[in-house]
């Protein structure tokens, strides 16, 4: 079969201002809310291939939903997920903004693919990023990611190995990447080998005085908002367990909060800072709401504001919580991978 890719990025929006419940995308099982409501019968897997299909032709699904009736906005954010495409549910008012929005998102990489390797004494961590795949020696990992704007981000947090008689020693840590993309303005496939250098050190004050806030902000909120989303996607089977990770995940999210607060010595880490602690205020505030001692399983229009939060923290990009001085530097490294 011959497929002729666009060289210009396609823009599909799904508006939906209720659950579909007809067809082979059907999302209701005549008890919307159920236990089984996540499953492929609830058209999981139909989005899924929906959205896969739409990455490879170089198109991503924008999943709106208008505020009101529950719409199974974790069933249908798969197709947005692995397009590339947002997620949000708005009032109909709002829509027209929201449509705006999506479409004056700057595109600047297709079809990526990332092989990240580490020197020998070093992993990355099992739990690196949900949808990345860790060598057997744990320092080389590979990700997929349907499509990137000049703000995307996305990281991997790694750590010493531990007990290895061959054991990293030095102040820095090297990594290479290679990233393979497609560009939205011409379809041509390109390469990038990148490398850099982590400083490192084993000295908690020397660690600290270099925090990079906004990375480590960022890193975490995506942490927390993927992991949360998945849980929601889970249904309502293992919700104590569910509960439990959302506590441990607060408390995470308090310990580096108190380890940045005694860090930030900077004016730009201080205003990175203070960036964080607002987001993770209002994260940990939507954690209390969703998965308190106290909860149930959310249903419909609830379950679709938790979906929709959760998005929120997992696409967030490292520019919102950096200092204004370093943003532009961070579009223009961007940039210049086009």
């Amino acid at each position: 079969t011959h497929r002729t890719v666009s060289s210009s990025p396609t823009e599909i929006f799904l508006c939906t201002d209720g659950a579909s419940n007809q067809g082979i995308g059907t999302t209701d099982n005549n008890a919307y809310g159920a236990q089984n409501l996540s499953s492929a019968d609830h058209g999981r897997q139909f989005y899924s291939v929906a959205g896969e299909t739409a990455a490879g032709l170089g198109a991503k699904i924008n999943v709106i939903g208008i505020s009101g009736e529950g719409v199974a906005l974790d069933v249908l954010a798969v197709a947005a997920q692995a397009s590339g495409g947002l997620v949000n549910v708005v009032d109909a008012s709002e829509l027209r903004r929201e449509l705006r929005k999506a479409t004056q998102k700057r595109i600047i990489a297709t079809d990526i693919a990332l092989t990240l390797h580490a020197p020998r004494g070093w992993r990355f961590v099992s739990n690196a990023r949900p949808g990345a795949a860790i060598s057997d020696s744990g320092n080389v990992v590979t990700y997929t990611h349907a499509q990137a704007g000049d703000t995307t981000s996305v990281s991997f947090a790694f750590a010493p190995v531990v007990g290895e008689k061959k054991g990293w020693t030095g102040d820095a840590v090297p990594f290479q990447a290679r990233i393979t993309y497609k560009s939205p303005s011409s379809g041509d496939t390109r390469v990038r080998m990148l490398h850099t250098v982590v400083p490192a050190t084993a000295d908690r004050f020397h660690a600290e005085r270099g925090a990079r806030v906004s990375l480590l902000g960022t890193h975490m909120l995506q942490q927390v908002g993927l992991r949360m989303g998945a849980l929601l996607a889970e249904g309502s089977r293992g919700w104590n367990g569910a509960k439990q990770q959302a506590a441990t995940a607060r408390d995470s999210v308090f310990a580096l909060n108190k380890l940045l607060a005694h860090a930030a010595r900077t004016t730009d880490q201080q205003e990175e800072l203070a960036a964080f602690t607002s987001e993770s205020a209002a994260l940990d505030r939507a954690l209390e709401a969703v998965f308190g001692p106290h909860t149930v399983f959310p249903v419909g229009a609830s379950r679709d504001d938790a979906v929709r939060t959760f998005a929120k923290y997992a696409d967030i990009s490292r520019e919102s919580l950096s200092a204004g001085k370093n943003r532009s530097a961070q579009v223009l490294r961007a940039a210049a991978l086009i």
